[in-house]
């Protein structure tokens, strides 16, 4: 359902990432964070089936730029797998900048998540 295509970031870094679009008009866009596992075949199912609700979903390959196209599944023999490389990435991801710019990026995207939670609730709830 989903297509790859390129991000380009302010200093020109160009990042990989995964759209999925309904059928119709799109009822809002959803950013979908990837796990530590990159956009593998589960984030761009969540994309899909988003998009499959009416949303734009999008999900930028956030470890591109230490690791590019970086994806692996959830088994000890995915993981293990020499052309995901999951080693090599593990001692990045490990730095204190990188622990420090994920854990900023997790903290925004649950903000935003929350205030729009909280903003449906307020309209619900006003509707009532």
């Amino acid at each position: 359902m989903g297509k790859h295509f390129s991000l380009v970031a302010a200093d020109s870094f160009k990042l990989g990432a995964y759209r999925a679009d309904p059928s119709g008009p799109a009822k809002g866009g959803i950013v979908v964070i990837q796990e530590i596992f990159g956009v593998n075949h589960h984030i761009r199912a969540v994309c899909d089936r988003l998009a499959g609700e009416g949303y734009a979903a999008v999900a930028p390959a956030l470890f591109d730029r230490q690791q590019p196209n970086f994806e692996s599944g959830y088994s000890p023999d995915e993981i293990a797998r020499p052309t995901t490389r999951p080693l090599c990435f593990a001692r990045t991801v490990v730095s204190s900048r990188w622990r420090r710019a994920m854990a900023r990026a997790a903290f925004l995207a649950f903000t935003a998540a929350m205030a729009a939670a909280s903003l449906s609730i307020a309209s619900i709830a006003a509707a009532s």
